[in-house]
């Protein structure tokens, strides 16, 4: 028992040294059986995940078997913070990336992707406006931090899957939809702030519906993004595949475990 639980011990720290896994602090494939209310956080932080109103999985896909149903009125999942994930404890020195498959079955209304919120001067949201265009907006300290809507044109209301890629740098920030850039700002404040993080509902609560799959946030810029002003025209490579969980990246970096 001794010599399992030593060997686990040091499975866990050489995944932490790992980048791949360190980096990644959320990571949700959203499979299972449809209708199921039960989420799995398959990064190494396995952070708790809380479904509200009829949020629960679908066999609707974009990879895998199963992607999160939301329809519009009331349903979201909260990913519960334990510290790895707060946008402002850097002070604009980190990078992060957030990125995701969508499906709405909505058109012409505003609706939340992600958010976080603590009061009405400290808030994220990024989300789809009622004329489907994809924004970035958030305040810190009640001072406006993002501020973005994508270029006309990249819109995302079709039935349709797209993947959407947020860069934040430690200068700019930018949003990807499909590998194409349609956003950029400036960072200007910074600050701190711990809530969890909502899926499918902005700090408006306006609700998304249709279909979410493959949640990564990663404090690291994944995509080699590059964004540009004015031209806005710096691309990344967009997933072809899930992105492999514990066990997947396990073995690809030929760690072995003897018990």
């Amino acid at each position: 028992m001794r010599t399992k639980i030593f060997l686990i011990t040091i499975l866990f720290l050489l995944l932490l040294a790992l980048p791949a896994f360190a980096e990644t602090k959320v990571l949700l494939h959203f499979n299972g059986t449809a209708g199921s209310t039960s989420f799995v956080d398959s990064s190494i932080y396995d952070h708790d995940l809380t479904a509200s109103g009829d949020a629960s999985i679908s066999g609707t896909s974009k990879f895998g078997n199963g992607s999160l149903a939301l329809d519009g009125i009331g349903d979201y999942v909260a990913i519960g913070n334990k510290g790895e994930y707060d946008w402002f404890l850097d002070n604009n020195s980190t990078e992060w990336t957030i990125d995701f498959w969508v499906k709405s079955l909505n058109v012409g209304s505003p609706m939340g992707f992600l958010s976080q919120y603590v009061s009405v001067t400290n808030y994220y949201d990024l989300y789809v406006t009622a004329t489907n265009l994809v924004a970035m907006y958030g305040a810190v300290n009640g001072s406006v931090r993002w501020d973005s809507v994508s270029i006309a044109g990249e819109r995302i209301n079709d039935n349709d899957w797209h993947h959407v890629a947020f860069y934040q740098g430690t200068t700019n920030f930018a949003t990807y939809i499909d590998g194409d850039q349609v956003t950029y700002g400036n960072n200007q404040y910074s600050g701190s702030f711990l809530p969890d993080i909502l899926i499918g509902v902005d700090a408006g609560e306006e609700y998304f519906k249709g279909y979410i799959d493959e949640i990564r946030i990663s404090d690291t810029n994944l995509f080699g993004a590059s964004p540009n002003y004015p031209d806005q025209d710096d691309t990344i490579t967009v997933p072809t595949a899930e992105e492999g969980g514990e066990d997947i990246s396990v073995s690809q970096t030929n760690v072995v475990v003897m018990m």
